[in-house]
């Protein structure tokens, strides 16, 4: 079924890096040697110790207090938010392993790409349509009244297929791709683009020097903002989104892509997010981050631009 080829494909993308063209081709004795022992052997080590990590880790998250200092709660410890706030939690980067993550009870959850797990467009469009589906099913059980989402660089068959079509499968879920959305009075701004580098997922990829230019227009009065990719001054991170955030002072930032980046700092005016879900191992050990919109800052913000 299509769950059991999105494993197989994270398998593919994580142990080999093959492409479905390689295949095709003959297999060294050192392909053979890595697929048949050494491999499994390792996925197995991985499988086992997430395993472990699990049974410690069930039901908590991060919450992000106005420090923007990290701290590791439950739905029961975590602080209570005020009658004029918005409860957030962020997501990333979960690559077909959403149903392996706790996401807590919150007003809005946003997921800045990556989707899928190994997803090149017209090569997995059929599996990558069907796990689209089958994620936006999963949107739809979840305890939050809002979901807000993006594309990454292994969400191929979004950007092939185009804003229109993805718009309309996401029944569950506000699909943003270079423009906004408004919930509870917060203006969000999605970019799914992200740096050209070594991967092969390349789904709305642009190179370093030449942003797409769509982001030359992202509204001053952007709220939280939405991208896959990281603005620099963060590992791979892209100077055009840096600039946006000097410029519109958005309160947050939340991206992904870097899956060893996970976590927050606050600088100025904005609480910057990495809510990359999976490790470097691509195993979900990253716990999703929560935190509260203060909706009272709205019209002290509005008055900075006025």
């Amino acid at each position: 079924n299509a769950e059991y080829m999105g494993k197989l494909e994270l398998f593919d993308d994580v142990c080999c890096r093959f492409s479905s063209s390689r295949f095709d081709t003959m297999v060294s004795a050192h392909d053979l040697f890595m697929w048949l022992i050494w491999k499994p052997r390792w996925l197995l080590f991985n499988l086992l110790h997430f395993r472990s990590w699990r049974k410690q880790h069930r039901g908590q998250f991060f919450y992000v207090p106005g420090d923007g200092k990290l701290q590791t709660v439950t739905a029961e410890s975590c602080p209570k938010k005020t009658d004029n706030s918005v409860r957030f939690v962020c997501i990333s980067d979960t690559h077909f392993c959403h149903h392996l993550i706790d996401i807590p009870p919150a007003d809005v959850l946003v997921h800045t790409g990556d989707i899928l797990a190994q997803d090149r467009g017209s090569k997995a469009s059929r599996s990558g349509w069907t796990q689209l589906q089958q994620f936006n099913h999963f949107l739809g059980t979840l305890p939050c009244k809002y979901k807000v989402i993006i594309g990454g660089n292994h969400d191929g068959i979004i950007q092939e297929r185009g804003y229109d079509a993805v718009s309309k499968l996401f029944s569950n879920a506000t699909y943003l791709e270079y423009n906004s959305t408004s919930v509870f009075g917060i203006n969000i701004y999605g970019s799914p683009g992200s740096i050209n580098g070594g991967s092969g997922n390349k789904a709305f990829q642009y190179p370093y020097h030449s942003p797409p230019t769509q982001l030359n227009d992202v509204p001053l009065n952007t709220h939280i903002l939405l991208s896959h990719c990281p603005p620099a001054g963060f590992a791979g991170g892209c100077k055009k989104l840096s600039a946006i955030d000097d410029t519109i002072r958005p309160q947050y930032h939340v991206f992904g892509h870097i899956h060893g980046g996970h976590g927050t700092r606050r600088e100025k005016h904005t609480t910057y997010i990495n809510a990359a879900s999976l490790d470097r191992r691509y195993l979900p050990t990253h716990l999703p981050i929560v935190f509260d919109f203060d909706l009272d800052s709205i019209s002290s913000d509005s008055a900075c631009f006025e």
